[in-house]
């Protein structure tokens, strides 16, 4: 079965572990853990969504832009904007943390960075809170209340490893269930240990979706060069950023720009004209016209012919 790029890739998760208790005694709305990694299915292009962000000649973000505003091209080839939704309309977020044992120390003020994060959201938005070490909890769901989303963020205790991999997979899942804009907000100060996925299966997924990944990295340690290129690829690739921070307190900051970012994204969609090859990558470009103008944006796609 392949359905348009609106409606994406199947669902990676595996079997729920609801009845987990955390530390404290408090019992997470629900939680998953990643069964072992399965083939991910090209999204079919006959549909393609790009989330762009834009900023001006002085780096400042840019709103109020038109859909005759932009232009996108695809390996190259113009595309007529089909659909178009500005930066005022509402937004579906997941942000996951990580809770494992090595945030032990640094779990306080971790928790108050995403909570002023959280403080941000507008009322129109839906938010999704996840937390991740050995397995993925939801905290909080979609339609939970800001206090809701608050207090589950205070109460979280660090214990555990870290699966990071599968929390992007999670969280994609989740996303990808909702139209319009979206994005996955992350939160990390380890290498993954234990998750069933692998750096090479979220690349994969993060390539057939349209949901954009940011990721907010602690420590020396996630400046390692083999891992902060797969970091930088999943949020390069998806037209998210990656954020990589020595000390807790630049938390706040990052959070911040994101927060930013967020608020002034366009989604774009358009039907491809091109013929795809099964699995080709197609590579995408997004200007805006007249003035001088920076577009961040999903940077392509991995595709099935159109009823292939």
């Amino acid at each position: 079965m392949r359905r348009a790029a609106l409606a994406l890739a199947a669902c990676l998760g595996g079997a729920a572990t609801g009845g987990a208790v955390l530390p404290d005694g408090i019992r997470p709305v629900a939680g998953a853990q990643t069964g072992p990694a399965t083939l991910i299915v090209p999204v079919d292009v006959r549909v393609v969504q790009v989330t762009a962000t834009v900023t001006d000649g002085d780096g400042r973000l840019v709103k109020g832009l038109r859909r005759e505003d932009f232009r996108v091209f695809e390996d190259g080839q113009p595309e007529e904007v089909t659909h178009f939704i500005g930066s005022e309309s509402e937004r579906e977020l997941v942000v996951a943390v990580d809770m494992s044992a090595s945030m032990a120390s640094a779990m306080a003020a971790c928790a108050e960075a995403v909570k002023r994060f959280l403080a941000t959201v507008r009322p129109v938005d839906h938010v999704t809170v996840l937390a991740f070490n050995d397995n993925v909890f939801t905290v909080a769901r979609r339609d939970a209340t800001p206090e809701t989303r608050l207090r589950a963020v205070g109460r979280l205790r660090a214990w555990g490893s870290t699966s990071f991999y599968d929390a992007v997979l999670k969280g994609l899942d989740l996303l990808e269930k909702n139209r319009g804009r979206r994005a996955l907000v992350l939160f990390t100060d380890g290498e993954d240990m234990v998750s069933h996925a692998t750096a090479e299966d979220v690349q994969r997924r993060v390539e057939v979706s349209a949901t954009p990944v940011f990721v907010v990295a602690q420590g020396k340690g996630m400046r390692e060069p083999a891992l902060k290129r797969v970091l930088d690829r999943i949020a390069g690739v998806s037209g998210g950023r990656a954020f990589y921070t020595d000390r807790i307190e630049q938390l706040e900051g990052a959070f911040a720009a994101i927060g930013e970012d967020l608020a002034s994204q366009y989604l774009l969609a358009y039907s491809p004209t091109g013929v795809a090859t099964e699995g080709s990558w197609r590579t995408i470009r997004v200007e805006v016209v007249g003035k001088q103008r920076a577009v961040r944006a999903r940077q392509g796609y991995r595709a099935v012919a159109p009823g292939g």
